[in-house]
């Protein structure tokens, strides 16, 4: 199973889609209840155009062109302000049938090495995506959660990870 990054572009964007809504309603089983995960799904695997026009959003694709993982980043986060040297990881997934390949880890040194200037990172990891950060060295800040358009309130964890000092 052989796959390449690139930067995604517009033309990616339903298939981004597609993959999202795959990945998550895969993978939030067994950490949420079943009406939660189809409550939240349609709003959770929306995917940004102005995160893949600005180049941050990266895509893993396998050698029949389909995609197979998505993760990117960015300086400001749901039109707040940005602050020097943190940088937010956004809308990371991985097909399911893809997953343990290393393509989650590979994504996120795409980010690491795309960002040099920024220390510290931090994302909304679903009560399911808590092990993967944990592997990559985010720890867990604190619960959290999301108010979704729907009204419904969707549990995370804001987690950060600190670049080492000697890097």
């Amino acid at each position: 199973m052989s796959y390449r990054l690139r930067s995604a572009t517009l033309s990616d964007f339903e298939a981004l889609v597609h993959l999202s809504v795959l990945s998550f309603s895969s993978g939030l089983s067994g950490a949420y209840a079943p009406d939660l995960i189809e409550q939240s799904v349609p709003f959770i695997s929306q995917v940004s155009k102005p995160l893949i026009q600005s180049g941050q959003l990266y895509v893993a694709e396998a050698d029949d062109d389909l995609l197979v993982g998505a993760g990117g980043w960015s300086r400001d986060y749901h039109g707040l302000p940005s602050v020097a040297g943190v940088g937010h990881i956004r809308q990371f997934v991985v097909h399911p049938d893809w997953m343990r390949h290393g393509i989650g880890r590979a994504l996120f040194d795409r980010c690491l090495n795309a960002a040099p200037d920024i220390v510290q990172f931090d994302c909304q990891a679903s009560l399911s995506g808590m092990s993967f950060y944990h592997s990559l060295g985010f720890e867990a800040v604190c619960e959290d959660e999301v108010e979704l358009p729907n009204g419904i309130i969707f549990p995370t964890y804001l987690m950060r990870y600190c670049r080492p000092a000697d890097r």
